[in-house]
């Protein structure tokens, strides 16, 4: 079995949001799937990242031969652009043109271990708890509070964020 039975799509094909790009199961089986604005993202299990959807209003371009391909292990989309987390803790961006999500600190550049995204902004989860948000957070993704705990996992929705911490609570801002 490829896969191929167990990916379905629907909805709004206007933009092409319902065809799977055609070399999709050649590098592994996909194991995170992640939906921005009108396209969604793929990661398969030899770490490539695949992109299908409205391609007029979202920086993402994962060809085969881009530098990240290979390495990747998530994604996480905003509304135009996405980033993704690398097997070495580096953040990357998924795309062609510059967008405030692709100015990325040098502190994300090492020791990430997940990332999540908001509307226009991302963020970054460091192995020490720490959290980084970058791009463009209007609505005060970047006010990050204390934990009570260190932060494990972190989620994204439209204009917060939640962290799961150590000691099983969550923390949303």
């Amino acid at each position: 079995v490829d896969g191929r039975e167990n990916i379905y799509v629907w909805g709004n094909d206007r933009n092409m949001q319902a065809k799977l790009p055609d070399d999709i199961y050649n590098h592994g089986n996909i194991v995170q799937i992640e939906a921005g604005y009108q396209m969604t993202l793929a990661v398969t299990d030899q770490n490539y990242v695949f992109t299908w959807g409205n391609e007029n209003l979202n920086d993402t371009y994962a060809d085969a031969e881009s530098s990240f391909q290979g390495k990747v292990v998530k994604v996480a989309a905003t509304n135009d652009s996405a980033i993704g987390l690398t097997v070495d803790g580096e953040v990357v961006h998924v795309g062609l043109a510059e967008k405030a999500i692709s100015n990325i600190p040098a502190e994300a550049l090492t020791g990430v271990v997940d990332i999540a995204a908001a509307n226009q902004n991302v963020a970054a989860l460091k192995e020490d708890g720490t959290v980084l948000v970058w791009g463009n957070a209007s609505k005060g993704e970047q006010n990050i509070p204390e934990f009570s705990s260190k932060p494990v996992k972190i989620y994204g929705g439209s204009y917060h964020y939640v962290a799961l911490l150590e000691d099983g609570s969550v923390t949303a801002w």
